[in-house]
């Protein structure tokens, strides 16, 4: 049976740990990459592993190339460490091969050779005895296909800190020139959380970003070298005043000074 390996190097690898905190579930984003290994097996020989753009967003895996588990090549997908997937499936079919025309030469078949059967001194009675040649009756195999599909459909509930995740991938959406959030705390989770709850509208939460994209005071044209971040979105009461437009107009900028890169409002 065919198998891919995973190394134990993808543990400690910073782009897979970004897949677990895009994913949110380890067993997902595991599955994910072995899914995305594959998709690029079948198209290896064709074309070296590039996967057709419609192929890879079929499987849902577009957030590898954000993880920069995978990169796109002239409209294609290449899946990296593929190749060196590839080499070592090589390997082990040369080897197969080597042992099979060794078998043939020394055996005249390249089969494992049958044990002989034993005949038996057990006289005929009416009991059934059981024959160890007999194969057994196979047992029904789960779909392996069906197993490694990731959904990309949301759940029809979600927890707390799912529901929180949210603002955390609006954010990185929607910023703009904003700094990006790299990682979602469970400082992070607490405060997100309790922002959802205070209003869980998706809708409000990317007018917010966007509002605070494209204000000046957020984008630090206010002077000093503070800027809206991640952090300052979850504070209390910032979508509240953004929502109220105190950070939208250039001539309300000089209403806001700094003191030690901190905003005082």
């Amino acid at each position: 049976m065919a198998r891919i390996n995973i190394e134990d190097k993808l543990w400690s690898d910073p782009r897979f740990e970004f897949l677990l905190l895009k994913t949110g579930n380890e067993f997902v984003a595991i599955g994910m990459v072995v899914k995305a290994f594959r998709v690029a097996q079948k198209y290896w020989l064709k074309d070296q592993g590039l996967i057709p753009q419609n192929i890879w967003d079929a499987f849902g895996l577009s957030v590898l190339v954000d993880c920069d588990l995978a990169e796109v090549v002239d409209g294609y997908i290449y899946v990296r460490g593929v190749a060196e997937q590839n080499d070592w499936l090589l390997k082990k079919q040369a080897a197969g091969k080597k042992s099979a025309e060794s078998r043939l030469a020394q055996f005249g078949s390249n089969q494992p050779k049958k044990p002989e059967q034993c005949s038996s001194s057990v006289p005929n009675t009416s009991r059934t005895v059981f024959d160890p040649l007999e194969p057994p009756t196979p047992t029904p195999t789960p779909n392996l296909n069906s197993l490694m599909s990731v959904s990309t459909d949301p759940p029809v509930q979600k927890c707390a800190t799912e529901k929180g995740k949210l603002i955390f991938d609006l954010w990185n959406t929607h910023c703009g020139n904003l700094s990006k959030a790299r990682g979602f705390s469970k400082k992070r989770a607490t405060s997100a959380n309790a922002r959802i709850k205070e209003n869980p509208s998706e809708s409000y939460w990317v007018e917010v970003i966007t509002r605070m994209a494209a204000s000046p005071f957020c984008r630090g044209e206010a002077g000093g070298t503070w800027r809206a971040d991640f952090e300052f979105l979850l504070k209390p009461d910032t979508h509240l005043k953004v929502i109220e437009g105190k950070y939208d107009s250039q001539a309300k900028v000089s209403r806001y000074k700094t003191h030690n890169n901190e905003e005082v409002l």
